[in-house]
């Protein structure tokens, strides 16, 4: 799903004009395994730092969350 459905789609969309792109998932468990899969397909657009990279995760978060899906936790500010 990943490459089919979203790279490959944004990718296109990228040629004909600049711009941004936003996935919804049904869970948070589902976003964080397509943001893992995005990266396997496309690693130079992910960074560690807040303010670098091409993708991120914007999702709200509880005390118990895994630590895997914690790093997208916080909020716009905390990305």
């Amino acid at each position: 799903m990943a490459k089919g459905v979203e790279v490959d789609r944004f990718e296109k969309r990228q040629e004909a004009m600049d711009g941004k792109g936003m996935i919804v998932c049904m869970s948070r468990r589902i976003c964080v395994e397509l943001c893992d899969e995005i990266i396997k397909l496309r690693p130079q657009w992910h960074s560690g730092e807040d303010g670098k990279g091409q993708i991120k995760i914007v999702m709200s978060g509880s005390a118990s969350d895994v630590a895997e899906w914690q790093p997208g936790e916080g909020g716009v500010d905390g990305v």
